[in-house]
């Protein structure tokens, strides 16, 4: 009997140390370049660019940067975080389980929040309240 015991003791061991929790941050799937190709929103008509415009966003670890006709425009840190009342702040209703997460630029979760989707090679940001025609739309193709 004490010898099953030890077995089993051994055995849970083993397990509980085998299992060993892996706290590392997956890696985001918004990393990577991103080339504007559509903007829509506000009381301006719907603009779509050509590739080769050079307005890019750039997310690397947790920095990014941002270009404007090729120049650099912004620069900083970066955070993505679970945030699920999309619907709340962009005063718009939304297809179930869209739009969950949202980028904090600089440390900062005062200034307005910009929720984020991707789909495909797709990334979709929004911000602002549609409802009030502040509501953006901005549309990256990953390159």
């Amino acid at each position: 009997m004490k010898s099953a015991v030890l077995i089993a003791f051994t055995v849970l061991v083993i397990f509980i140390i085998g299992c060993k929790k892996d706290n590392s941050e997956p890696k985001s799937d918004i990393e990577g370049k991103w080339e504007l190709v559509r903007v829509q929103g506000g009381r301006a008509a719907e603009i779509y660019y050509p590739a080769g415009n050079g307005n890019i966003l750039k997310f690397t670890n947790s920095k990014y940067e941002a270009f404007e006709n090729g120049r650099p425009a912004k620069s900083g840190s970066f955070a993505v975080i679970n945030d699920p009342f999309a619907e709340r702040e962009l005063c718009l209703v939304l297809p179930d389980n869209t739009y969950r997460q949202r980028i904090i630029y600089n440390n900062d979760d005062n200034s307005s929040k910009v929720f984020y989707q991707i789909k495909n090679d797709t990334l979709s940001l929004l911000s602002g309240c549609f409802a009030s025609d502040a509501g953006l739309n901005k549309e990256y193709v990953k390159r």
